[in-house]
């Protein structure tokens, strides 16, 4: 037979036999389908809105209260300060220049600079701090004061304040430990051990070295100003 026969069915008049329809099959969805997909649409009903479930929550405002920063400010005398030979201030410079006119460095040399009186006003329960001393960036770059190096030698208070008192001095070993990290081997680090303001004076020595890495006629004759060069910070410290 080349093709499948369909099957004949009686035909309900009598007159003979029909073919049989084909039997139409139908799909029943699973129950556990069918609720799957309505969780889902109800999640999409919720979703849709702001893309959270909208679970009830409620805010309100707290008063707290002030709360009160300290200080720590820097204010320097007027004048020039007072120039020696020796790092133990003995041998004072009374006059500068060249030519037979007063004092000359040469290359390889140090001098050192005594400032003027310097006020601080320091506030704060945890309040630590240390002045930092160096040429000011503009004069840095300038190529007439290339080996020109300046260092802070010493800080001395002038009038004795028992409530600002030495708390660190900084070594290769401990440095890393600080905030800021970079600070100078040998810079003192001072602290408040009051809850009140304080107030003390200051000089400070800092030393100016002519390297002596020069060549020919490099910076001979020259006149090295230093009318505010001298850039002296006072920094917040954060003890370990």
């Amino acid at each position: 037979m080349g093709l499948r026969e369909r099957a004949l069915v009686p035909d309900a008049s009598g007159g003979g036999a029909c073919p049989r329809a084909p039997e139409r099959k139908r799909y029943t969805m699973n129950r556990n389908a069918k609720g799957a997909i309505a969780v889902g649409a109800a999640t999409l009903l919720l979703l849709g809105g702001g893309g959270t479930f909208a679970l009830w929550n409620d805010s309100a405002n707290l008063s707290a209260g002030t709360v009160d920063s300290g200080q720590l400010t820097l204010e320097a005398a007027a004048g020039n300060g007072t120039w020696y030979t020796d790092e133990d201030l003995t041998d004072e410079i009374t006059s500068w220049g060249n030519e037979g006119a007063g004092y000359a460095i040469v290359p390889g040399d140090t001098v050192y600079w005594e400032s003027e009186e310097l006020t601080i006003t320091a506030e704060g329960d945890n309040l630590s701090f240390a002045f930092l001393a160096e040429l000011e960036s503009t004069l840095a770059s300038d190529p007439l004061f290339e080996g020109i190096e300046i260092s802070l030698e010493s800080v001395d208070q002038t009038a004795s304040n028992p409530n600002i008192v030495l708390a660190d001095t900084v070594t290769s070993g401990n440095q890393a430990t600080f905030n800021p990290n970079d600070l100078p081997v040998g810079t003192q680090i001072l602290s408040v051990s009051s809850d009140e303001e304080e107030v003390a004076t200051y000089t400070v020595v800092i030393s100016v070295h002519f390297d002596d890495a020069v060549d020919g006629l490099d910076q001979q004759l020259a006149e090295f100003d230093l009318t505010d060069a001298v850039l002296l910070t006072l920094q917040q410290v954060i003890l370990p």
